[in-house]
């Protein structure tokens, strides 16, 4: 090599491009497991949907398998389970997963204590 010459150069660009492609192909890691959530948040909208108890069983069985894995649910799975329950009457689980939705994100706080205080509040009686 010539001094003050720089050496060729294009090899190592060819190995860089033929493996740059390749570093796409990592997996992508989703920050949260959704699992049955969106369906089931969808089948209360429908015509005919699926029972309170099915929709809770799928959601609290969803819930172990990600926590057993070490995954994270959404935002706003623990309070949609939470209503879930306060559909059924289950107001102690209700609570409970509000408040398990507080622990998970702390900004959900101020809506998750409001609907504590609504679900608090004696029924209204209808005037007449």
């Amino acid at each position: 090599m010539a001094p003050g010459r720089l050496p060729n150069k294009r090899p190592l660009l060819a190995l860089l491009l033929l493996f740059l492609p390749l570093a796409a192909c990592t997996p992508r890691h989703l920050l949260y497991q959704w699992g049955p959530y969106q369906p089931i948040s969808y089948q209360l909208m429908q015509q005919d949907p699926i029972t309170l108890q099915e929709q809770i069983h799928a959601m609290e069985e969803h819930s172990r398998q990600v926590d057993s894995a070490g995954g994270k649910v959404p935002p706003g799975y623990h309070a949609q389970l939470g209503l879930l329950y306060a559909h059924t009457g289950n107001m102690e689980r209700m609570r409970a997963e509000f408040m398990r939705e507080k622990e998970l994100f702390p900004e959900s706080a101020v809506y998750m204590d409001f609907l504590l205080a609504e679900k608090n509040k004696p029924e209204r009686q209808s005037e007449k």
